[in-house]
């Protein structure tokens, strides 16, 4: 994916068929200006306030907003990783990179046909994750440890089922970063412990799996 610096120095990714007439405009093509590193040899968050236009500082509100939204947009990137892992097909085979992500999802500035639509955005991409990990089958979500059940049998903690608080973080986000999303998100655990204390009474009706529980519970 090609990367250009504009003649006042911002950097964005652009389509390789206008590399062309962006160079008539007096772009570089990125990585030929001396000293000027490449997205990926980048951290994570640089390679986003790089893409966002945001190299400079964040000398207004809008830019501070901008550069608080990198944390949910991160988790929902890695969580959608990790459930297209389990998802299988060729999709599954190539790790997304995460520039790769931020612009097949046309993230950043110089994205003239589609404003980036912000929190909303991040909103829509946490519910598709979501959704996404609730039309697995039960096994698939186990191989790739996303079933967020302890693991009690096989002796490895809590922890083997994934990360708990990724999925509250997730949950929040689907839920559009309310109120009532910020307390279904922090509540996961005691939600996980009324499955558990359910299961161990053998109740009738229950969901035999976490995540379907979860559905259940929130009408997901």
């Amino acid at each position: 994916m090609p990367y250009m610096r504009d003649p006042n120095g911002q950097v964005t990714w652009v389509g390789i068929k206008d590399v062309p007439r962006f160079e008539s405009q007096g772009w570089t093509l990125g990585g030929q200006a001396p000293g000027f590193l490449a997205p990926e040899e980048l951290g994570p968050y640089t390679q986003y306030l790089t893409g966002m236009g945001l190299g400079g500082g964040f000398g207004d509100i809008g830019q501070r907003y901008l550069a608080k939204l990198y944390d949910p947009l991160r988790s929902v990137y890695q969580m959608a990783e990790s459930i297209r892992g389990a998802e299988g097909g060729p999709q599954a085979l190539e790790p997304l990179s995460w520039q790769d992500y931020m612009y097949q999802r046309r993230i950043g500035a110089g994205e003239p046909n589609r404003p980036w639509g912000g929190a909303q955005d991040i909103y829509g991409l946490a519910r598709g994750a979501l959704n996404r990990l609730l039309r697995l089958a039960p096994e698939s979500r186990a191989e790739q440890e996303l079933t967020f059940e302890p693991a009690f049998e096989a002796g490895t903690g809590a922890g083997a089922g994934g990360n708990l608080g990724a999925l509250g973080n997730l949950l929040a986000l689907a839920m559009g970063g309310g109120l009532a999303g910020r307390w279904a998100g922090g509540n996961i655990g005691n939600v996980q412990q009324s499955w558990l204390s359910a299961r161990g009474r053998g109740e009738a009706g229950l969901p035999t799996n976490f995540l379907d529980y979860l559905r259940q519970r929130y009408g997901l």
